[in-house]
């Protein structure tokens, strides 16, 4: 999907402003599914300016599955 909005035209602000929400909620269910808890605002930010400037999806979930935030909570997931 988000590729498809760049093939779009992303120079157009709608454009822009939608894949903006998509990265958005990608980074906040991320927290949510693999954290227990919504992102902070400072950190949300900063995922989605990095994933819209370039960063990829892949390495920022990365992030988030090998945080000592997620390795505490893991036995809660499992059990």
């Amino acid at each position: 999907l988000l590729s498809r909005i760049d093939q779009g035209g992303a120079q157009h602000a709608s454009a822009r402003s939608e894949r903006e929400r998509i990265v958005r909620s990608l980074v906040e269910e991320t927290y949510r599914s693999l954290l227990g808890r919504p992102p902070e605002p400072e950190a949300l930010a900063s995922h989605v300016h990095a994933i819209q400037t370039g960063a990829s999806i892949e390495s920022f979930i990365q992030s988030i599955a090998t945080s000592q935030e997620f390795k505490n909570r893991l036995p809660q997931l499992l059990g």
